[in-house]
């Protein structure tokens, strides 16, 4: 599954937005192991960074 996400951090009101992508195996029609991989750079860097000012959202 392939997608992408637009959100902020609650904490310093700072936006960020990544693509992620979910593999999961499937083994007699269950899902028997699931991976994440998303842009944590980002993430972090946003979550880093100083108070955003929010008169500008």
């Amino acid at each position: 599954m392939i997608g992408d996400e637009r959100s902020r951090f609650l904490a310093n009101g700072q936006a960020y937005e990544m693509d992620w992508v979910h593999v999961n195996t499937i083994s007699d029609g269950k899902i028997v192991e699931t991976g994440e991989y998303n842009d944590a750079a980002t993430m972090v860097e946003a979550f880093r960074a100083p108070a955003a000012d929010r008169a500008r959202h």
